[in-house]
């Protein structure tokens, strides 16, 4: 009989899944300095570049019963003096640890950066392209991408097998049920 191997990971920065279901099984919180290294390492697993300290301060976390992070977004505002129209804030990126995966992490996430922020873009590869409307996000025109971002797609070695999409979401005025009601990019 073989075992089934994970691939080398530090096991003392994974975290822990809940063994049985739990009323909370996350919670989102800003990132703090003792969770950079579980967000560099998520980052590794996930085959992304790695991100200054400073850069991953600037995240939106979801943390275990533990306080540990199991998934991150970072928001980054984007200013583009060529075109005005493409200024906004960019997801980049929302990562969630695999055994996290489908428990809603990064729907949260991205609606704690919402309503933080107003209203969110950002370019989905071929993998993630199914998710981000579920989470009430648009495709939206390469014009509405500053160039910066849309750059980083045209330089990336990966661009024809991630065929990127540019999706957009924004936050409506009032509440549903106590929850933010997002408002696609064609409301």
């Amino acid at each position: 009989m073989s075992e089934k191997r994970s691939p080398k990971k530090s096991p003392e920065l994974l975290p822990e899944m809940p063994r049985k279901p739990q009323a909370a099984l996350f919670t989102v919180r800003k990132a703090q300095a003792s969770d950079l290294p579980h967000l560099q390492l998520l980052l590794r697993l996930e085959q992304m570049p790695v991100l200054s300290d400073t850069q991953l301060l600037a995240s939106i976390v979801a943390v275990n019963s533990e306080d540990q992070p199991v998934g991150a977004v970072r928001i980054v505002d984007v200013r583009d003096t060529v075109n005005p129209q493409a200024s906004a804030s960019y997801v980049y990126p929302v990562v969630v640890f695999r055994e996290w995966r489908g428990f809603g992490v990064g729907r949260v996430l991205l609606a704690a950066a919402l309503r933080e922020h107003g209203e969110l873009r950002l370019v989905a590869c071929r993998e993630s392209r199914d998710f981000y409307p579920r989470c009430g996000f648009e495709p939206i025109a390469w014009d509405k991408i500053a160039g910066t971002i849309a750059h980083d797609c045209e330089a990336c070695p990966q661009l024809a097998s991630c065929a990127p999409q540019p999706f957009a979401a924004r936050l409506r005025q009032g509440k549903h049920q106590g929850e933010p009601v997002i408002k696609t990019a064609s409301d």
